[in-house]
């Protein structure tokens, strides 16, 4: 990430017809990444589906993309569904396969600030 400041990460958690709606804006770092798999481990398994909104999240540095990838997979096994929202795009399960292009790991990935 070299050259640019990452923009402040902002995680907002509300309620649409009873289910948990969060939404994701700026970079996203491995701190982040961990605070959104927390806050998705908060919501008893009969809350899902979530809604995760990630039209607002810019840079994902590569160690994070891993956690989310990781973590994701295993609420998704543990706890239910997790509907992926992003602008263009008709809202669909984590489970039909968005989520590894939308949160790919990157080759070469680096720790460069």
């Amino acid at each position: 990430m070299k050259g640019r400041p990452l923009k402040p990460f902002q995680m907002t958690v509300r309620t649409k017809r009873g289910r948990p709606f969060v939404i994701l804006k700026g970079d996203v770092n491995e701190k982040a990444a961990w605070k959104v798999l927390k806050q998705l481990e908060t919501f008893h398994p009969s809350l899902y589906p979530i809604t995760l909104e990630v039209d607002g999240v810019g840079t994902i540095h590569w160690f994070a993309a891993k956690i989310l990838k990781t973590g994701l997979d295993h609420l998704l096994t543990t706890r239910g569904e997790i509907v992926l929202i992003q602008k263009r795009k008709k809202p669909e399960p984590l489970s039909h396969g968005n989520f590894p292009l939308r949160f790919s790991v990157g080759e070469g990935g680096s720790d460069d600030v």
